[in-house]
Protein backbone atom coordinates (compact mmCIF):
# COMPACT_ATOMS: atom_id res chain seq x y z
CA UNK A 1 0.00 0.00 0.00
CA UNK A 2 3.06 2.29 1.02
CA UNK A 3 4.72 1.93 -2.48
CA UNK A 4 1.03 2.22 -4.46
CA UNK A 5 0.94 5.68 -2.57
CA UNK A 6 4.58 6.56 -3.58
CA UNK A 7 4.49 6.12 -6.67
CA UNK A 8 1.00 7.56 -7.13
CA UNK A 9 3.00 10.79 -5.20
CA UNK A 10 5.18 10.49 -7.69
CA UNK A 11 3.36 10.67 -10.81
CA UNK A 12 1.23 13.55 -9.59
CA UNK A 13 4.36 15.47 -9.01
CA UNK A 14 5.58 14.92 -12.44
CA UNK A 15 2.37 15.79 -14.14
CA UNK A 16 2.08 19.22 -11.68
CA UNK A 17 6.04 20.08 -12.80
CA UNK A 18 4.99 19.30 -16.30
CA UNK A 19 1.99 21.60 -16.06
CA UNK A 20 3.95 24.36 -15.17
CA UNK A 21 6.57 24.05 -17.74
CA UNK A 22 7.00 26.71 -20.15
CA UNK A 23 6.19 25.85 -23.38
CA UNK A 24 6.59 28.29 -26.36
CA UNK A 25 6.65 28.09 -30.04
CA UNK A 26 10.41 28.84 -30.43
CA UNK A 27 10.75 26.75 -33.96
CA UNK A 28 7.72 27.45 -35.23
CA UNK A 29 6.60 24.06 -35.96
CA UNK A 30 2.89 24.96 -34.28
CA UNK A 31 0.77 26.63 -37.03
CA UNK A 32 -2.74 27.99 -36.81
CA UNK A 33 -4.29 29.77 -40.37
CA UNK A 34 -0.90 29.92 -41.79
CA UNK A 35 0.71 32.19 -38.73
CA UNK A 36 3.04 30.42 -35.83
CA UNK A 37 1.09 30.29 -32.91
CA UNK A 38 1.87 32.96 -30.31
CA UNK A 39 3.80 35.01 -33.09
CA UNK A 40 2.96 38.45 -34.16
CA UNK A 41 4.71 40.91 -36.45
CA UNK A 42 4.64 44.53 -36.69
CA UNK A 43 6.28 46.95 -38.81
CA UNK A 44 6.12 48.66 -42.26
CA UNK A 45 3.29 47.79 -44.69
CA UNK A 46 6.03 47.11 -47.40
CA UNK A 47 7.15 43.82 -46.37
CA UNK A 48 5.40 40.59 -46.35
CA UNK A 49 5.47 37.99 -42.83
CA UNK A 50 4.76 34.66 -43.48
CA UNK A 51 5.66 30.67 -42.90
CA UNK A 52 7.77 28.60 -45.28
CA UNK A 53 7.51 25.16 -45.31
CA UNK A 54 10.22 24.67 -48.12
CA UNK A 55 13.16 26.17 -47.06
CA UNK A 56 13.71 25.29 -43.58
CA UNK A 57 16.84 24.88 -40.95
CA UNK A 58 15.06 22.09 -38.80
CA UNK A 59 11.61 20.75 -38.94
CA UNK A 60 8.66 21.36 -41.15
CA UNK A 61 8.51 25.24 -40.87
CA UNK A 62 10.51 28.40 -40.96
CA UNK A 63 9.59 32.11 -40.65
CA UNK A 64 10.31 34.27 -42.78
CA UNK A 65 10.08 38.43 -44.28
CA UNK A 66 10.49 40.14 -47.35
CA UNK A 67 10.25 43.75 -48.42
CA UNK A 68 8.02 43.60 -51.42
CA UNK A 69 8.16 47.56 -52.36
CA UNK A 70 10.79 50.62 -51.58
CA UNK A 71 12.39 48.52 -48.56
CA UNK A 72 13.18 51.28 -46.86
CA UNK A 73 11.44 50.64 -43.53
CA UNK A 74 11.42 46.94 -41.30
CA UNK A 75 9.59 44.38 -40.16
CA UNK A 76 9.81 41.33 -37.16
CA UNK A 77 8.59 39.18 -35.94
CA UNK A 78 8.39 39.26 -31.84
CA UNK A 79 7.13 36.13 -29.24
CA UNK A 80 6.35 37.59 -26.01
CA UNK A 81 7.83 35.72 -23.12
CA UNK A 82 7.13 36.07 -19.37
CA UNK A 83 9.80 38.31 -17.13
CA UNK A 84 9.00 35.25 -14.16
CA UNK A 85 12.67 34.04 -14.55
CA UNK A 86 15.68 34.47 -12.13
CA UNK A 87 18.81 34.61 -13.30
CA UNK A 88 21.71 36.76 -14.58
CA UNK A 89 22.11 35.81 -18.10
CA UNK A 90 19.51 35.51 -20.96
CA UNK A 91 20.56 34.38 -24.28
CA UNK A 92 18.52 33.72 -27.47
CA UNK A 93 20.12 31.39 -30.34
CA UNK A 94 18.90 30.85 -33.36
CA UNK A 95 19.55 30.13 -36.92
CA UNK A 96 19.42 33.32 -39.72
CA UNK A 97 19.11 32.64 -43.65
CA UNK A 98 19.39 35.47 -46.05
CA UNK A 99 18.95 36.72 -49.56
CA UNK A 100 19.99 40.04 -51.45
CA UNK A 101 19.48 41.89 -47.63
CA UNK A 102 20.98 45.72 -48.57
CA UNK A 103 20.10 49.52 -47.40
CA UNK A 104 20.22 47.83 -43.64
CA UNK A 105 20.25 44.08 -42.04
CA UNK A 106 18.93 41.31 -40.90
CA UNK A 107 19.44 39.60 -37.43
CA UNK A 108 17.66 38.17 -34.29
CA UNK A 109 16.42 40.77 -31.61
CA UNK A 110 15.51 40.62 -27.74
CA UNK A 111 14.15 43.42 -25.85
CA UNK A 112 13.48 43.17 -21.84
CA UNK A 113 10.54 46.12 -20.60
CA UNK A 114 10.93 48.68 -18.92
CA UNK A 115 14.32 49.57 -20.61
CA UNK A 116 16.55 47.05 -19.41
CA UNK A 117 18.20 45.99 -22.15
CA UNK A 118 17.68 45.53 -26.40
CA UNK A 119 19.59 44.36 -28.52
CA UNK A 120 18.44 43.85 -32.65
CA UNK A 121 21.92 43.07 -33.81
CA UNK A 122 22.18 46.56 -35.93
CA UNK A 123 26.14 46.57 -35.05
CA UNK A 124 26.54 43.30 -36.43
CA UNK A 125 24.11 42.62 -38.39
CA UNK A 126 23.59 40.06 -41.30
CA UNK A 127 23.59 40.97 -45.32
CA UNK A 128 23.74 40.22 -48.40
CA UNK A 129 22.88 36.53 -49.01
CA UNK A 130 23.79 33.60 -46.66
CA UNK A 131 23.11 30.59 -46.24
CA UNK A 132 21.76 28.92 -42.34
CA UNK A 133 24.03 30.18 -39.75
CA UNK A 134 23.58 30.01 -36.03
CA UNK A 135 23.46 33.72 -33.90
CA UNK A 136 22.95 34.51 -30.71
CA UNK A 137 21.95 37.55 -28.29
CA UNK A 138 22.84 37.02 -24.71
CA UNK A 139 21.42 40.48 -22.03
CA UNK A 140 21.65 41.10 -18.60
CA UNK A 141 18.24 39.89 -17.28
CA UNK A 142 18.04 41.91 -14.21
CA UNK A 143 15.19 39.70 -12.89
CA UNK A 144 14.45 42.38 -10.07
CA UNK A 145 13.32 44.90 -12.83
CA UNK A 146 12.11 43.11 -15.51
CA UNK A 147 8.22 43.10 -16.64
CA UNK A 148 8.54 40.86 -20.03
CA UNK A 149 10.73 39.72 -22.38
CA UNK A 150 10.64 39.66 -26.22
CA UNK A 151 12.09 37.64 -28.62
CA UNK A 152 12.35 37.30 -32.46
CA UNK A 153 14.09 38.16 -35.71
CA UNK A 154 14.00 40.95 -37.78
CA UNK A 155 14.33 42.45 -41.56
CA UNK A 156 15.98 46.03 -41.84
CA UNK A 157 15.99 47.24 -45.45
CA UNK A 158 15.48 45.18 -48.38
CA UNK A 159 15.88 41.53 -49.18
CA UNK A 160 14.59 38.70 -47.55
CA UNK A 161 15.34 36.45 -43.91
CA UNK A 162 14.33 33.00 -43.31
CA UNK A 163 14.31 32.30 -39.19
CA UNK A 164 14.01 28.89 -37.36
CA UNK A 165 15.37 26.91 -34.71
CA UNK A 166 15.22 29.72 -31.44
CA UNK A 167 16.43 28.51 -28.16
CA UNK A 168 15.97 30.73 -25.26
CA UNK A 169 18.85 30.48 -22.07
CA UNK A 170 19.35 31.78 -18.80
CA UNK A 171 22.35 31.42 -17.16
CA UNK A 172 22.87 28.03 -19.64
CA UNK A 173 19.44 26.29 -18.35
CA UNK A 174 16.78 26.27 -20.84
CA UNK A 175 13.35 28.06 -19.79
CA UNK A 176 12.12 24.81 -17.95
CA UNK A 177 14.72 24.57 -15.95
CA UNK A 178 15.21 27.84 -15.10
CA UNK A 179 15.06 29.29 -11.44
CA UNK A 180 11.61 31.29 -10.79
CA UNK A 181 12.70 35.36 -10.06
CA UNK A 182 12.51 35.83 -6.39
CA UNK A 183 9.34 37.43 -4.97
CA UNK A 184 10.09 40.20 -2.33
CA UNK A 185 8.00 40.47 0.43
CA UNK A 186 5.22 42.77 -0.67
CA UNK A 187 5.03 40.37 -3.60
CA UNK A 188 5.22 37.38 -1.82
CA UNK A 189 1.88 39.13 -0.08
CA UNK A 190 -1.39 37.66 -1.38
CA UNK A 191 -3.71 37.76 1.17
CA UNK A 192 -5.40 41.34 -0.24
CA UNK A 193 -5.20 40.72 -3.53
CA UNK A 194 -8.74 39.85 -3.73
CA UNK A 195 -9.55 42.52 -1.02
CA UNK A 196 -9.95 43.11 2.38
CA UNK A 197 -13.02 40.58 2.84
CA UNK A 198 -14.22 43.01 5.49
CA UNK A 199 -17.91 43.84 5.17
CA UNK A 200 -20.31 46.28 7.28
CA UNK A 201 -23.99 45.85 7.19
CA UNK A 202 -25.70 48.91 7.03
CA UNK A 203 -25.36 51.19 10.48
CA UNK A 204 -28.56 51.63 12.56
CA UNK A 205 -29.81 55.14 13.26
CA UNK A 206 -29.19 54.26 16.72
CA UNK A 207 -25.24 53.66 15.70
CA UNK A 208 -25.44 56.27 13.60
Amino acid sequence: MRITIFYLAVCITCIVSAQKAPSFNLDFEKVSNEIPSQWNNFGGDDYKASIDSTIVQEGMYSASLESLKGGKDFKAWGLNIPATFGGKKIKLTGYLKTENVSEGHAGLWMRIDPQVGFDNMDNRGVKGTTDWKKYEIELDLKPNEATSIVVGGILVGKGKIWIDNLKITIDGKPLDKASPKELSGAQKDTEFDAGSQFTMSTPTAQAV
